[in-house]
């Protein structure tokens, strides 16, 4: 089974457009047999472990020993594993996905995506590996990042990210990129 990681808000509302389209995405994931990976609690985590689970799918949630104290990881996950810390726990997630979808956050999910970008430059991430961008605020952040910071190789490490507006869109890219013969020689 193809398991994709999905990071996002750990604040989203039930019915605020970021949680629905995280509820959506769980769904469509779980349609088409592929399990969930995500950091287990609030927000988008919970309401793509419910679109997955409602729709039979599997959903593993990386949580963090360190968050304990703090918060518990929604009841939706088919299995909770916990990693030491917050830096192993975004590890854990690029390392054991597939493809990587990363909506709209917060901190935190801004945080996993630098992760993903400087694995990438760092030649330490596959160049097969889907990496998909869906929201406004990633895409701008890239962006920023890109033209003020001075990222070296910028364009090549922007062109390697994928630009989705929707589910569907979505969906369609993984389709095309988890069945493609690169794909099946990245792992």
């Amino acid at each position: 089974m193809k398991r994709i990681a999905v990071f996002g808000s750990s604040t989203a509302l039930p019915q605020s457009g970021e949680y629905e389209l995280a509820f959506a995405l769980g769904k469509a994931l779980a349609e088409n047999r592929w399990g969930l990976l995500s950091g287990g609690y609030a927000g988008t985590m919970e309401a793509l472990a419910k679109g997955c689970r409602l729709a039979g799918g599997k959903c593993t949630g990386i949580a963090v020993d360190e968050f304990r104290k703090l918060k518990s990881p929604n009841n939706f996950q088919s299995e909770v594993v916990f990693e030491a810390e917050l830096f192993q726990r975004t590890r854990r997630l690029i390392d054991s996905a597939d493809a990587i979808v990363v909506l709209d956050g917060n901190l935190g999910t801004l945080f996993e995506l630098l992760g993903i970008w400087v694995l990438s430059q760092s030649r330490l991430l596959s160049n097969n590996l889907p990496v998909i961008l869906a929201g406004a605020k990633v895409r701008e952040f890239v962006k920023y990042v890109s033209a003020n910071i001075g990222v070296p190789d910028a364009e090549t490490e922007i062109g390697r990210f994928e630009y989705c507006h929707s589910v569907e869109d979505i969906i369609l890219v993984l389709r095309h990129r988890l069945s493609s013969p690169r794909a099946e020689n990245s792992r």
